[in-house]
């Protein structure tokens, strides 16, 4: 393990024992990493950042679903067919729940997956709600079948 390792300020740390060693002349332990690095050695690099994932907008997917060519199908559907009507109340009431805060993954999917199973879909029905899906951070969530 190499003893030290830069910060993103102009410190380093021992990794020894975890101290945070300011760039100061005056301090010993800042003077011994300098002759450490004078001997040709490098220390480790700062740590990359650790960017969470963005996190899931269920607002945002029922606003583009609402607005969408595709929701109008949904609908149409629902009309024609009470299976499709009751899948789409079941959806809808997860993705509502999950929009006010109360997220049940396993809910959302099987509602998402039960309304699809029920409706007569076209390939292009399913690239839009991965559209969707992508543009809220749900795609991970959400799982949608291939035609």
């Amino acid at each position: 393990m190499n003893p030290y390792k830069v910060t993103e300020g102009v410190s380093v740390v021992r990794q020894s024992d975890g101290v945070t060693i300011p760039a100061d002349p005056a301090n010993v332990d800042y003077q011994e990493f300098l002759a450490w690095q004078a001997q040709g050695n490098t220390p480790d690099p700062v740590d990359e950042p650790v960017i969470p994932p963005p996190a899931p907008d269920f607002v945002g997917f029922l606003s583009l679903l609402i607005a969408s060519p595709f929701y109008q199908k949904i609908l149409q559907q629902a009309v024609a067919f009470p299976i499709v009507n009751v899948m789409l109340t079941t959806a809808m009431g997860a993705l509502i729940l999950a929009a006010a805060g109360q997220p049940n993954t396993a809910g959302i999917q099987s509602g998402v997956s039960a309304l699809l199973a029920s409706m007569t879909l076209e390939a292009e029905d399913i690239e839009a709600l991965q559209e969707m899906l992508t543009a809220s951070h749900l795609n991970a969530l959400i799982q949608l079948p291939t035609l």
